[in-house]
């Protein structure tokens, strides 16, 4: 069993969700391309420190209903 299928069946157990065997199959590669994806994120040296960039819109948007 590889560490990513036991990372995603303890998950699942964690979470109290039943999953078949075809299930646990697709989950573990939607996992190991988001690790992937997560851990590109850290090979950029100058990105690595950053702060993420969160905007906050304080305006209200209302809707026009009349």
């Amino acid at each position: 069993m590889s560490d990513s299928t036991q990372i995603v069946a303890l998950m699942l157990a964690r979470a109290g969700l039943p999953a078949g065997t075809d299930e646990v199959k697709e989950l573990v590669k939607a996992y190991d391309q988001q690790l992937a994806g997560i851990e590109s994120m850290y090979t950029v040296e100058a990105t690595r420190y950053e702060s993420p960039a969160l905007a906050f819109n304080p305006t209200p948007l209302f809707a026009n209903w009349g």
